[in-house]
């Protein structure tokens, strides 16, 4: 399985938050994209999509599962044909309350986490073929 960090922000903030998430050593240096390898387009642009489609040589979107906390990216990525997970972004409720807030009602997200700590319990499907939310 490819895992890719696909961020609107620059490289070099995406390195310095995943070395603060101790996330780095999971991730290939080649499959960590940023603003600047997409440009002019972003997520949740299709041709910013397609960029890291080719590069990843992802040719079928079902086959991605998006983690997203911004719902414009998330319906875009559904838009693809893309699997969702919606990462809730606070539990103390101070979270974004703009129409682009997360919802978990929303009928482009399969899946809602409040925290990547319950990635195996709630997506035990990711270590399996089938997809099954």
């Amino acid at each position: 399985m490819k895992m890719v960090i696909f961020t609107n922000g620059p490289k070099k903030y995406a390195l310095r938050v995943m070395e603060q998430l101790e996330i780095t050593p999971y991730f290939d240096s080649e499959l960590i994209f940023a603003v600047e390898d997409v440009m002019p387009h972003c997520k949740p642009e299709l041709e910013a999509f397609q960029k890291i489609f080719d590069a990843t040589g992802v040719t079928d979107p079902s086959t991605s599962v998006m983690f997203e906390d911004s719902m414009k990216n998330i319906r875009g990525a559904k838009k693809l044909g893309m699997r969702t997970v919606l990462l809730l972004a606070s539990q103390d409720g101070s979270g974004d309350q703009s129409i682009e807030a997360p919802d978990p009602n929303d009928p482009a997200v399969d899946v809602v986490m409040a925290t990547t700590a319950e990635l195996k319990a709630k997506l035990a499907c990711l270590w399996e073929k089938e997809w099954r939310p």
